[in-house]
């Protein structure tokens, strides 16, 4: 429970700090437009926004699992599994 916690709270931040990081960027690569300022801003935010939220998922599903693994062939002794 503490580590969901933990993540939540860390999604929340780091969607915070990165929105203002975000428009900054954005406003120093003066677009010609707004429309192109506005899209790019959109594009800057999706993609954060979605490594921010499955990062955590991608972590437990790769990262983690392979740790798993080799604590079982270090306990085991087993091959490559």
């Amino acid at each position: 429970m503490p580590a969901t916690l933990a993540n939540a709270i860390g999604i929340q931040v780091f969607t915070f700090v990165f929105k203002d990081i975000a428009v900054k960027l954005t406003e120093a690569e003066n677009w010609r437009t707004e429309t192109e300022f506005r899209d790019k801003l959109i594009i800057r935010l999706f993609v954060f926004n979605c490594v921010n939220a499955y990062g955590s998922l991608y972590f437990l599903v790769f990262v983690q699992e392979q740790g798993r693994k080799r604590v079982i062939q270090r306990r085991f002794k087993v091959g490559a599994l």
